[in-house]
């Protein structure tokens, strides 16, 4: 140590060192302690400097800390004395004081002259009683803790907050709260970056392992910002679909800017990353790479061992045994029901093809017997899809494999019309409550087996033997029917289950005692209540949406093998009397009147003696052609109140003219005349829309302000238009000549002002604002809504903008969301969606 640099130390060591070598040593030691001012060792405690001190030499340490603490103190007032009287002080002189006028008072800074802005105020970050102070003592406190402690296991606090030895002690971070979680992400952040050269959340969505990978925190961003009381990914889409399912092109339901595949597939809650992990292809004894990262090991052998599969995947021994359905999970088949041509229930999944030996634990030897790569594969998506669902072992592969089978995927692999199904299934069991396994019978066949004391599905369907006594025989006797109803709970309603085997008949062979046959009676029934129907009101409702098609599927349960855009599935179907049965309860109508309204079965029925009085008084009082009009008012008035001023919009919507009519009911041949039906039935209709004739008659006359698609004659689709013109009049005090003048308006090319006019137009009709309309008619032909359809589906975005708080531009970016959209796509809506949260 150069004595030039601090003489004090140099005086200290040659008092605390009597010989030569003793103050070499003793100024080595100091050099190698880090102490270069007698403040540095005053800073330690006397015992403490004693220690560090003897590790190094043998001089004197207590004189030394004597020494040391008195230079110190001397220093100090020294310094103090300097600042009461400094050496430049002027001088002072008796003959001074006469030569002023007024001498000012003495008090102790008049004569002392202190500068109080160099000495250390009260509360100031540098006072020894400041919480600054408090904090470093705690600092060097846990210093010396953890320095007296010798423990390998100990977690340094440098380790833990590398921040707090570099941190800048101001008023910022001495007094300036931070949450805790903000820290926490830093801290790790800050490490993460320290072993990985991508950024860190880019690094948490591609990795596999541990399980509780991949991470993608702007999709999790979307699931929490959609949360509870909003509509959640996915479900938006179907929300704001363009098209719904009662337009003829019902089959793109679900569809905004993504197709409906894709929506259904958001409603599974899985993240892109997570879809992707799920889908990729299973590992084989040529290509283990797969099992190295998703177990995150390089010795994928190891795994057939059981204690290090459950350190590997942090199951324990009873999840391991319910993951395989063995021991008191094993399978139990029901003694009541048909034979089944499927095993390993609980495992089907993981055991894959039913060709090989089932997946088993050996107590034993602690090991899995019948183990391949592919089955480790298959353990490590069937764990990480319980974990992200939530849903038992068992329950989940009964939903999945049920998928397989009903597309027929003999693979049993994993693809994008499992997730569908996943994501219909959560959709619906939040909406209805509906089960896993009761889920799976709409997809196939009803469980037989339970794990464990469970009572399996069937047997909670059929507490009855009886009803299989006489497998492949038709199902016709009075008892069979009693049983069945029974079941299905339509014991009160045996019409109901007369019509089910009908249905049934038309699109399966015989129904006979067997599995298929029963599921798919049970699926019939099952979808009905689920959506609060009769069995004959969901078959109808059915009917009026996708016809003959959509029967067709409620009785197989099949799911479309190839997903394809086009076509229609058992799961399209749901998704579509989903909708329709809200809608039905929303406008306060019954499945059975709206069928009545459209069904051409009725149009002919018995004509009753009065009516065809009444037809030949009317016809006598107006023989003349030119009276027909005036004919057909007073028989509509007569039958059902309805309005001369109606009856022009009636004729319209029928298809017909009063000419056709007169010659229909003056040969009636003991039939109500087609025609005259059918106009009976559009007048009820005219009078239950509250709109004037008016109105009606021009939305009649130009059938394409209703929709592009639609035509003159009264359809399903053409009623929920003019309801929601309706609805429109009623919305925001508007009037029938406001709308019927914007969508003329809106029709009418007027130069290239016409867009902004229109769109101004329409967003004072809803209450809006011209950007958030603009946003969306930007969508459209035209870029204007031309038509009740357009308008329609801008009321509900509208809608969802009100339940989630989203723009209109937001709530298009998130309905283009997909599985294989970007991280910046998705990084977008996440971040705007927790910003307009908070």
């Amino acid at each position: 140590m150069d004595a030039n640099n601090n003489l004090l130390v140099q005086r200290l060591i040659g008092a605390a060192a009597a010989g030569d070598d003793t103050q070499a040593s003793f100024r080595a030691a100091l050099h190698r302690m880090g102490l270069t001012s007698v403040f540095d060792i005053t800073r330690m405690t006397k015992a403490q400097f004693a220690l560090e001190l003897s590790k190094h030499t043998d001089a004197d340490a207590n004189q030394a800390y004597d020494n040391a603490q008195s230079c110190a103190r001397h220093v100090c007032r020294l310094y103090l004395e300097h600042l009461v009287s400094p050496k430049d002080a002027s001088a002072r002189h008796r003959r001074d004081l006469p030569s002023k006028a007024k001498s000012e008072p003495a008090s102790y800074q008049a004569l002392f002259k202190e500068n109080w802005d160099k000495c250390c105020k009260e509360g100031d970050l540098a006072a020894i009683d400041s919480p600054v102070a408090y904090l470093r003592a705690l600092y060097l406190f846990a210093g010396q803790l953890e320095g007296a402690s010798s423990s390998r296991e100990k977690i340094s606090l440098d380790e833990r907050r590398p921040d707090l030895k570099n941190l800048m002690l101001d008023q910022q971070s001495a007094f300036v709260a931070r949450p805790m979680l903000e820290i926490v992400n830093h801290t790790l952040d800050k490490a993460i970056k320290a072993h990985f050269e991508s950024d860190v959340h880019q690094h948490l969505a591609t990795a596999h392992y541990p399980f509780s990978l991949p991470y993608e925190l702007h999709h999790h961003q979307c699931l929490l910002g959609l949360g509870t009381g909003k509509p959640a990914l996915g479900e938006l889409n179907y929300r704001m679909s363009r098209i719904l399912p009662l337009s003829p092109a019902h089959s793109t339901y679900g569809s905004v800017v993504q197709p409906r595949v894709e929506a259904q597939k958001l409603l599974s809650g899985l993240s892109p990353e997570q879809q992707k992990l799920l889908l990729t292809p299973l590992s084989s004894d040529r290509d283990v790479s797969g099992l190295k990262k998703s177990y995150g090991t390089q010795l994928p052998a190891q795994l057939y061992g059981i204690e290090f599969f459950k350190e590997r995947t942090g199951l324990t021994t009873e999840q391991v045994r319910h993951l395989l359905a063995q021991g008191e999970y094993a399978a139990r088949a029901s003694p009541h029901s048909p034979a089944s041509g499927h095993k390993n229930y609980g495992a089907a999944y993981i055991n894959g093809p039913e060709s090989k030996a089932p997946l088993t634990l050996n107590s034993s030897t602690n090991r899995f017997e019948n183990g391949t790569p592919e089955r480790l594969s298959r353990l490590q998506k069937m764990i990480r899809l319980q974990r992200w669902t939530g849903i038992p072992f068992n329950e989940l592969d009964t939903l999945i494999t049920s998928a397989m089978r009903s597309e027929k995927n003999t693979a049993m692999t994993l693809n994008a019309n499992t997730l569908r199904a996943l994501g219909v299934y959560r959709y619906l069991n939040r909406r209805h409550g509906i089960a896993p396994e009761e889920f799976a019978c709409l997809l196939h066949d009803i469980p037989i087996h339970a794990c464990g004391l469970q009572v399996p599905l069937f047997d909670q369907i059929f507490d009855s033997s009886r009803l299989f006594k006489r497998p492949g025989e038709e199902i016709n006797a009075p008892q069979d029917l009693i049983y069945l109803a029974a079941g299905f709970g339509l014991a009160k309603a045996p019409e109901s289950l007369s019509w089910l085997i009908e249905q049934t008949k038309q699109h399966l062979a015989e129904p006979k005692h067997d599995l298929p046959t029963v599921s798919s009676f049970y699926r019939q029934a099952r979808i009905a209540r689920m959506f609060g129907l009769t069995l004959v009101e969901c078959t109808s409702l059915a009917r009026m949406m996708g016809g003959d098609n959509f029967n067709e599927v409620m009785v197989t349960g099949a799911l479309d093998s190839t997903a394809q855009r086009s076509g229609t599935c058992i799961l399209d179907v749901l998704m579509a009397l989903d909708w329709a049965s809200d809608w039905l309860k929303r406008s306060n109508r019954d499945v059975a009147s709206t069928y009545h309204l459209f069904a051409t079965s009725l149009d002919e029925l018995p004509l009753d003696q009065n009516l065809e009085k009444r037809f030949k008084a009317l016809l006598a009082k107006h023989a003349s052609p030119e009276d027909n009009r005036h004919l057909i008012e007073n028989l509509l008035h007569e039958l059902v109140d309805l309005s001369a001023d109606y009856v022009p919009c009636v004729l319209k919507m029928t298809g017909t003219t009063a000419s056709e009519v007169v010659a229909a009911i003056s040969s009636p041949q003991g039939n109500m005349p087609a025609v005259l039906t059918r106009l009976l039935r559009n007048a009820k209709v005219c009078q239950a829309l509250h709109l004037s004739a008016s109105a009606l008659q021009q939305l009649a006359a130009q059938p394409t302000w209703l929709s592009a698609s639609a035509s003159h004659s009264l359809t399903l689709h053409s009623l929920y238009l003019y309801e929601r013109f309706s609805y429109c009049v009623r919305l925001n005090g508007s009037s029938e000549e406001q709308w019927l003048h914007y969508l003329q308006f809106a029709n009418q090319d007027n130069g290239q002002h016409s867009e902004k006019a229109a769109n101004k137009r329409l967003a004072e009709l809803l209450g809006w604002t011209h950007d958030e309309v603009k946003s969306l008619t930007d969508n459209l032909t035209g870029k204007r809504a031309r038509s009740v359809e357009e308008v329609d589906w801008i009321i509900r975005c509208q809608e969802c903008s009100k339940s989630t708080g989203l723009s209109a531009s937001l709530l298009l970016k998130t309905t283009a969301l997909g599985s294989m959209s970007s991280t910046q796509e998705w990084k977008v809506v996440g971040e705007a969606i927790i910003a307009n949260g908070h």
